[in-house]
């Protein structure tokens, strides 16, 4: 590798593709369709990869060096936060297809490697949101920014909405049950919280039990569980802070 680094580019997609290729045979169809779509991925300049949540506010994870890029698309989206860690220990595909380019730019410093793949996972709100205005909404925005970036052509609107905010994924507080109950949640996904406030109460119907959890941390109440009866040990609530809270695993299963 040298100074070109469109030529970087080109051979580096090469030996991913070869690496593919010499995979041994998949040993199901999931795994067989997953190599399909690393094919794809591997070779391509943006990656989308859509999703949604239990009861979420629109929410999207990437690499921090490229969130310049991807603010026109949190923009056009309206989404509430952006979650950004270079490596969240989950082995997500955003993650598969744009931190290859960040390790190797690190290896070979000497060499002009850019970051060729824009990769990001998209969560489009809870899955109760399928009314065809959000989808409309979101295949809209999806559209002009892709536009923006000249993948396709057409006269597309400026975003409506300002950019979110880029958070560290570090600074997500995940909240949980104390003991066994049914779940009032006192906020909404989407929500703005300060430290203190109460986002969910636990009401135990055999022993009374009640217990009300709070935010340790300001910020976004991005997401919330569906389940109304909740078990320890499973996460009830989300939010996005900034200051760093949690290393290693980032992704919750």
């Amino acid at each position: 590798m040298g100074d070109d680094p469109r030529a970087n580019t080109q051979l580096i997609r090469q030996a991913m593709m070869t690496a593919l290729e010499g995979l041994p045979a998949a040993q199901s169809e999931l795994q067989g369709m997953q190599r399909i779509l690393l094919k794809h991925a591997c070779i391509a300049d943006v990656v989308l990869d859509l999703h949604c949540d239990a009861d979420a506010a629109l929410h999207m994870y990437a690499l921090p060096q490229h969130w310049p890029q991807w603010r026109s698309l949190s923009a056009h989206l309206n989404i509430q936060v952006a979650l950004l860690a270079e490596d969240s220990g989950g082995s997500s595909f955003d993650e598969a297809c744009s931190l290859p380019w960040l390790r190797l730019s690190r290896t070979f410093p000497q060499a002009q490697i850019p970051l060729a793949c824009l990769a990001t996972t998209i969560e489009l709100g809870g899955q109760a949101d399928t009314g065809k205005p959000q989808a409309q909404a979101h295949a809209e925005g999806i559209l002009a920014f892709l536009a923006e970036q000249g993948f396709i052509s057409g006269d597309w609107p400026q975003p409506a909405h300002q950019a979110c905010e880029g958070l560290p994924f570090e600074g997500t507080e995940l909240l949980y049950a104390p003991h066994p109950g049914v779940v009032t949640f006192l906020r909404a996904a989407g929500d703005k919280v300060e430290i203190g406030d109460a986002l969910f109460e636990v009401i135990d119907p055999l022993s009374d039990q009640v217990s009300t959890i709070c935010a340790n941390t300001a910020g976004v109440l991005f997401a919330i569980e569906r389940l109304r009866y909740a078990q320890p040990g499973f996460w009830l609530a989300k939010v996005a802070g900034r200051t760093a809270l949690r290393h290693g695993r980032l992704l919750s299963d």
